[in-house]
Formats: structure tokens, sequence, C-alpha cells
């Protein structure tokens, strides 16, 4: 696959010692990997918001959004990177998604990952929204106090598939990721129903915020499963089975078996 590809990796660690090994490492890797364009590692929010509010956290549940110049670049880092690796072994649970942009707005902490990204045609099966914000310390309590507003109409809405979201930098960043059915279903609960609709008309209109970002996506592959006592599990799976499975990371290239090299005889 030709052009950029972004990717989201929603992980349980299996103990607190895996998960506070993982933050502190994979930020600084990440920034090494070839071909990454973006990333970010963020806490999830709590269990009883869904994974959405992001007061109480629980450090072993982390989201990943990686954005790439290529789905080879991705696929490398899944087959050679001990990130990569970390999500899948030292993890009771995971996920990832792998989705083409198909529209991006904005800048995140003055970056625009996808900058040039011509705005294509909405699918017409499910979308993906990634939306980042970058929160003045004076705005922080209206900009957490409107989460915590929006979470319920949220969950409620109609062709909501799975959602999570977060803060990162000390709160003084936020980030989003939803999974809907329909771009009609995520664009209605973004700008046409309360109080999100309120809430972003004003944050527009006063300028809230220091930058933000919206990334719209279109989902080709999945694998794994979603934090399974989430109400989005069942959702998520039926989502993730009716797309083609994420690649298999490839075997160590010390593993494999060399050209015209017997195989053991079991």
């Amino acid at each position: 696959m030709s052009g950029p590809v972004v990717s989201a990796h929603l992980v349980t660690f299996s103990s607190l010692r895996d998960a506070a090994r993982s933050l502190a490492r994979d930020r600084h890797r990440l920034a090494g990997v070839p071909g990454l364009r973006f990333g970010r590692v963020i806490f999830v929010g709590s269990r009883r918001s869904e994974a959405m509010s992001p007061g109480w956290v629980d450090p072993r549940r982390q989201l990943a959004v990686c954005v790439w110049d290529e789905e080879p670049a991705l696929d490398r880092f899944c087959a050679r990177s001990p990130v990569a690796r970390s999500w899948r072994e030292a993890t009771a649970q995971h996920c990832e998604v792998r989705m083409r942009p198909f529209r991006a707005h904005g800048t995140y902490t003055g970056l625009e990952p996808l900058a040039g990204l011509p705005a294509g045609r909405a699918p017409s099966g499910p979308v993906a929204v990634l939306t980042f914000a970058n929160i003045p310390v004076r705005r922080l309590a209206y900009f957490y106090r409107g989460i915590h507003r929006s979470t319920a109409t949220l969950h409620a809405s109609e062709g909501l598939i799975a959602a999570a979201a977060g803060p990162e930098r000390w709160y003084r960043g936020g980030m989003t990721f939803t999974i809907w059915d329909s771009v009609e279903a995520a664009l209605g609960f973004s700008y046409r129903r309360e109080p999100h609709r309120g809430i972003v008309k004003l944050v527009r209109a006063e300028g809230r915020l220091i930058d933000s970002m919206f990334l719209r996506l279109e989902p080709y592959a999945a694998e794994g499963g979603w934090f399974p006592w989430s109400r989005f599990a069942g959702p998520f799976a039926r989502f993730a089975e009716a797309m083609p499975s994420a690649p298999a990371p490839a075997p160590p290239a010390a593993s494999r078996p060399a050209p015209g090299a017997r195989s053991p005889r079991a």
C-alpha cells in the first residue's frame, strides 16, 4: 500500500511493572523508529467511564497512535521492534487497527504529520476518528469538564463501535480514538448532538485551545480484542471479524532456515 497509514494499538499490560517500563521507554524508542512520522502513547481513562473520562487512569491500560510513511514501515516495526513485541508479549489484552487517512486538519503541539494530504472521499463503511487537543493551563478545567459532560452522550450514540481517550503531557494534552459504523454517525455526534456540538462551537469561536488536530480514517485491517470488560468488546469483535487481520509479525531473521537448508525432523 502506498502513502501514509495510521495504526492504533490498545493494550492492557499484565503488571504495573511492565506498564511502567513500557511507558518510560516506549515514547523515547518510538522517536527513533524509521518511517514513523508521529507517535503518541497515553494512559486511557478509567474502567468506570469505559476508558473515556480522563480522571482516574490505570497505568496498565495504554493507547498508542502512530502515523507511518507507508505500510512496510509499520510491518518492519511490528516484526523487529522491542516496543511492538512488548505490546504483544507483556500484555493480557491487545488490539491493533490499521487505517488509511482520508481527511486531516490542524496541528498538535505544532506538528502536522499529514501535511499536504489531499482530502479524500469518505468510505461507505466504518470510519475512525482521532482528535488531539493542546490545552492552555487556564482552560484545563473547562476542557475536561466538557469531556465528562459528553461521555454519556457518546456512549449512547447510535453507530459507535468503540472508544477510548486519555490525557497526555500531564493533562495539558488530550487524545480521543473512536470507531463508528459510518461517517454520518461520527459527524452526528461531533457536530449535531449536545453537549458536544456546543462545546466544539464555543472552543472554535473563542480559540480555547493552543492547537488541535483531527484525523478521519478508513480502517482496513484489525486484530486482537478490545478490553474484555467493556461494552465495546462485542461490537469491536464483530468489526474486527469483518476486517482482514493485520499481518502477523515475521519471525526474527535468525530463526528462519537458510536457503536450501533441510528442515529438522520431528
